[in-house]
């Protein structure tokens, strides 16, 4: 029998009978009956009885005849409540409650029910009052681990949350209300610098939880009611930000995994008292929740994601050597190949997805349950709205956005007039204008976004004719124009650099083969620098028409267009965690984007205002004169390295003399304090430098 049997045990729950009980307290005898059916149960007068439904396909409705009078013909088993019903001049009061894991339902008569004690009332009033207001909360994290250079990957930051708890005798009351929220990305050179955002509403709270729960029921969580709403929120996550993610969430994995052994081995030394095995059962686990009203608001989520060409499979730690669980997985060539031309399909942008809420009535579940019913709610709404992230597609030209924004352009411009003619002729004028300017912004942003995906998908595949990774790298990452005059500057000018750097690669490309591989790599340097001198001005071309589409569409509507709450925070050579300061981190995220990142690689030291528009920067290679009259929106107009500047020194009429090699520049500001301080910098940059050089 060994090995080789299966034996199947058979025995009574006598702890567990049923989910339902019928408890007949009268001096008669109750018959039972499932609405629907015909099986009757009889219950004998002052006993209980476990009742199981004779078609379990039916609702949970019952009719209760004592001896040969009808009591009631429909009292609903799933619905809590005490009800009075008068049968031959007699009360009876007929109640449901709940006990543990089980529903009753019981019937008294009414002379037997005690009345309710006099401080009933009292059980009401307010016992205790809490209220709490955080008018903001920030929340970062960081990158910091050894060997790499310290940086901020995400900023969660909370404006203002209200909360106001009451608790009674009885009852308590829990309200939490979010007023608004952003997730900021971090890292620098990001197309998405923000990953969830959402409009500032003066009224409704971005997040709105509230429940009001009865204490009276011993056993299970009787909640009156239980309600939560999100307002619509925007979601942008590209694949550098994904990545990054990705590898430094392995570290938490991994840690958890070792943590979690370890639990496994405590768990294996096992407790016995007696010479009896000792069994934990968690208290919260056997809870059973039951719910009056129970309601989600429907969720509207606007959700965009951007491929970039060029990013290594383990992100940021493969330029490391550090290859992550991802990059283990993805090595295959042929993998890698299937993921570069994915770009070509995965970019989505404001993919409508929307989810119906969900509300139930009298439901009677374990917290296990309830999280699987709203698993299950939401994965089917998920399901079924794949096919807008599908037309969101830019490779399609977005025309789920595109008959979007045309019908709710339509919608408004009927809507908005009718809507004011309840109110008043001026109302009604009102809404025509507001009608008509939302059809006319809607109509554009939708037209002009198709022209724009639908320009940059032929590009794309163009680009890739380019085998240049960095320079479609370089194409993907850089800012969106926010108006067309900045749609089409930034078209122009990439326009240019693309015709630089293709006919640039028709000399480089050779002498890198060459370098590489000699003869063969010289052949084959030729044919990559003719195809790049082709392409790349080609490429160039049609990305001046689709940033000047793209230009066009944001002027019409620039409302999706979201900004970090505040600069990354900024991190000094030695890595060190300081309070945040605005000031070093605006003037680090402004070096980093000066000249499309050219200076990425160097430690921001300090800035200052010269005069309205003029501006020196200090990093540990150089020193800067840039112009504008904001940062970081600046221009480099002079630019000298440590080691060019051979001697500086300082005048009280000129202000500081730089010397370097060929050129000499001066800084004069506007306050000689400012001048100081300049001077005193750049001292401590260069002693610095010359220090850590004399060490490496």
């Amino acid at each position: 029998m060994k090995d080789c049997s299966i034996c199947i045990i058979l025995q009574e729950d006598k702890d567990h009978l049923s989910d339902y009980f019928i408890e007949n307290n009268t001096d008669k005898t109750l018959i039972v009956r499932q609405k629907g059916t015909e099986r009757e149960e009889i219950v004998s007068s002052h006993s209980t009885l476990p009742y199981i439904f004779a078609d379990l396909t039916l609702d949970k409705k019952v009719t209760l005849t004592l001896e040969d009078s009808m009591l009631l013909n429909d009292m609903d088993f799933d619905e809590v409540k005490q009800e009075e019903v008068v049968m031959d001049k007699v009360p009876y009061i007929l109640e449901v409650r709940v006990e543990h894991f089980i529903r009753v339902l019981s019937i008294n008569e009414k002379k037997n029910i005690k009345a309710p004690p006099p401080n009933s009332i009292a059980e009401l009033r307010t016992v205790q009052d809490v209220a709490l207001m955080v008018p903001s909360v920030s929340i970062s994290l960081i990158d910091n681990r050894p060997g790499r250079r310290p940086q901020e990957m995400m900023l969660v930051y909370i404006d203002r949350v209200d909360m106001t708890y009451k608790l009674a005798q009885s009852s308590d009351f829990l309200e939490l209300k979010v007023a608004w929220m952003q997730i900021d990305n971090d890292l620098f050179g990001t197309p998405y610098p923000v990953i969830l955002a959402s409009d500032r509403l003066p009224k409704a709270p971005l997040v709105h939880l509230a429940f009001s729960r009865s204490l009276k029921y011993k056993g299970v969580q009787y909640f009156n009611f239980f309600g939560f709403r999100l307002q619509e929120i925007d979601v942008s996550v590209d694949e550098i930000f994904l990545r990054r993610m990705l590898d430094f969430v392995k570290i938490g994995m991994d840690f958890y995994s070792r943590l979690g052994v370890q639990q496994k081995r405590e768990e294996e030394f096992i407790v016995k008292s007696n010479n009896q095995l000792v069994a934990h059962v968690d208290a919260d686990e056997s809870a059973m929740l039951y719910f009056e009203v129970f309601f989600i608001s429907p969720i509207r989520v606007n959700v965009s994601f951007l491929t970039v060409p060029g990013t290594d499979i383990g992100g940021f730690a493969k330029e490391k050597g550090n290859m992550d669980f991802i990059s283990d997985k993805l090595s295959n060539p042929l993998v890698e190949f299937a993921l570069d031309r994915l770009e070509l399909f995965a970019n989505v942008e404001r993919a409508p997805i929307r989810l119906h809420g969900l509300a139930m009535t009298d439901p009677f579940l374990s917290q296990n349950d309830l999280l699987s019913r709203i698993s299950q709610h939401y994965t089917y709404q998920a399901l079924t709205e794949i096919y807008k992230v599908v037309g969101s597609a830019d490779f399609l030209g977005n025309p789920v956005g595109l008959f979007s924004n045309i019908g709710t352009g339509v919608y408004d411009f009927f809507h908005e007039p009718a809507e004011g003619l309840t109110s008043s002729p001026f109302d009604f004028g009102a809404g025509i204008m507001k009608g008509t300017s939302s059809l006319v912004k809607r109509s554009i942003f939708g037209l002009f976004n198709t022209g724009e995906k639908l320009t940059g998908t032929v590009t794309n595949i163009a680009a890739m004719g380019s085998l240049d990774d960095e320079w479609r790298r370089k194409r993907v990452l850089r800012a969106k124009p926010k108006n067309v005059l900045e749609g089409v500057a930034q078209g122009a000018k990439f326009l240019g650099e693309s015709v630089m750097s293709g006919f640039a690669d028709v000399v480089e490309q050779p002498q890198k083969g060459y370098h590489e591989k000699g003869g063969l790599g010289l052949f084959a340097g030729v044919g990559k620098g003719l195809a790049s001198a082709i392409v790349k001005p080609l490429v160039g071309t049609g990305d001046l028409v689709a940033r000047t589409f793209e230009g066009i569409k944001n002027s019409a509507m620039s409302e999706h267009l979201h900004s970090r709450v505040r600069p990354p925070r900024f991190f000094t050579s030695d890595g060190v965690l300081k309070p945040y300061n605005e000031e070093p981190a605006l003037g680090q995220e402004t070096l980093y984007t000066l000249e499309d990142k050219k200076f990425k690689n160097h430690f921001y030291v300090a800035h200052f205002k010269i005069n309205k528009s003029d501006w020196v920067l200090l990093s540990d290679h150089s020193i800067f004169g840039l112009t504008g009259d904001k940062l970081p929106k600046v221009k480099i107009d002079w630019q000298m390295t440590f080691y060019e500047l051979q001697k500086f020194h300082y005048d009280p009429k000129a202000g500081i003399v730089l010397e370097g090699i060929g050129s000499t520049h001066k800084i004069k500001a506007d306050d000689d304090s400012t001048t100081l301080k300049v001077y005193t910098y750049l001292d401590l940059a260069l002693r610095s430098r010359s220090k850590s050089e004399k060490q490496s």
